[in-house]
């Protein structure tokens, strides 16, 4: 079995699994959505390390997949 053909499969099951919780926040409980809505709103500091954190995944998704060195 080839070893850099399984790791690449994992990787896209990574990024798969990424999207699929993604696109669950669309398809809230209404007891869900009256809770977040209860809860103070994030803030924009948070909102931004969440975003940069998201790009800099996405970029570590492609380097593994691609077997690319860091620098």
């Amino acid at each position: 079995m080839n070893l850099k053909n399984t790791f690449k499969k994992f990787v896209l099951l990574d990024l798969f699994l990424l999207i699929l919780g993604i696109s669950s926040i669309f398809f809230e409980n209404e007891t869900i959505i009256s809770f977040n809505e209860s809860v103070n709103p994030m803030s924009d500091m948070f909102g931004l390390i969440i975003l940069f954190y998201f790009i800099a995944f996405l970029f570590c998704l492609f380097c593994l997949y691609k077997f690319k060195k860091s620098w």
